[in-house]
């Protein structure tokens, strides 16, 4: 089944299930269905008015966009260089976590991040 090309957060939940689904680990599913994202907002252009909750998705796209492109390096790597790789990747996946409390807390009550 096709990813959904959407930027929602259930647009978002239901790649990564479906990316899961397919056998891909949780953090490379998360990683792709959030590049997935990114690519679906960008195709939305500069016509919707950023606001700070809009910049701060787009900074946990991003985020997650580095960590598909750190899987892709760690996949192709030389061996000696995959804990270096590793250690950098971890390190995005907590800007992540950080991005992600973030809106979760905003999305209790969105008048506050407008």
């Amino acid at each position: 089944m096709p990813l959904t090309e959407g930027f929602s957060k259930k647009s978002i939940s239901e790649n990564i299930g479906r990316e899961i689904a397919a056998g891909k680990k949780p953090n490379q599913a998360a990683a792709i269905a959030y590049s997935v994202a990114g690519e679906a907002r960008k195709k939305v252009g500069d016509d919707q008015e950023e606001t700070y909750l809009s910049v701060l998705q787009e900074a946990l796209t991003m985020e997650y966009e580095a960590i598909a492109i750190g899987l892709k390096l760690v996949s192709l790597c030389p061996p000696e260089d995959v804990s270096t790789l590793a250690e950098i990747a971890n390190d995005e996946v907590d800007h992540a976590k950080i991005y992600t409390a973030i809106l979760n807390r905003y999305q209790a009550d969105p008048e506050e991040g407008e």
